[in-house]
């Protein structure tokens, strides 16, 4: 299982630096974990930086924490991003996680302040309510058993990336992923791996 714990998307509310052009870039950040038993529970700079860059080209951004959920709620999620509108999280055998803590086998919270993170396994989907233009997203124990994430936008047509995590990391890494197309707003971004089980921590 891997985690997410922090989801951003943004609609076409971008920083004045691109909001008059066509604009597509990737955001990726990755500290390598210690392994299961010692988290990076506390500091992750890599991803932490790649995330402020992400947000700096944005405006009018909305966030996800999962706190509003109760501890050990399965999917699928009606998920809230003030600014942004509203998504539904839909696949996969999800719940939410209570934080661990210095016990936790490489899946941890990420949000400052927070406590509690979702744990996901296989292929999932974030169907937006209305079009956005930019999307990111904090992860722990992302490239498990040698699979690598891909994410899928769709607007009408796809386009798949590939998030550069490193593969089988020690456990407990953190990265972020953030993605801005402003010349192609999208719908929906699907989650999937190259393995044929796709485990996640949001």
């Amino acid at each position: 299982m891997k985690t997410i714990s922090t989801i951003i998307a943004a609609a076409a509310l971008l920083g004045p630096c691109i909001a008059s052009q066509a604009y597509e870039a990737t955001f990726w950040g990755e500290d390598q974990g210690n392994g299961d038993g010692n988290p990076l529970i506390t500091s992750w700079p890599n991803a932490s930086g790649a995330s402020s860059d992400f947000q700096s080209h944005l405006t009018g951004t909305g966030t996800e924490t999962f706190e509003e959920f109760a501890n050990g709620q399965t999917g699928p999620y009606a998920i809230n991003f003030p600014g942004a509108g509203t998504a539904t999280l839909s696949g996969g055998d999800a719940s939410i996680v209570q934080d661990p803590g210095s016990e936790s086998v490489g899946r941890f919270n990420t949000t400052p302040g927070g406590s509690k993170f979702l744990e996901i396994d296989q292929n999932f989907t974030i169907s937006f309510s209305a079009p956005v233009a930019a999307f990111g997203f904090f992860a722990t124990d992302v490239g498990d058993f040698g699979g690598t994430l891909t994410l899928t936008f769709t607007d009408g047509t796809t386009k798949t990336v590939t998030v550069p995590a490193i593969s089988s990391p020690l456990g407990g890494s953190v990265e972020f992923f953030g993605y801005i197309d402003t010349d192609d707003p999208f719908t929906k971004v699907t989650f999937g791996d190259t393995e044929t089980t796709l485990t996640l921590t949001l």
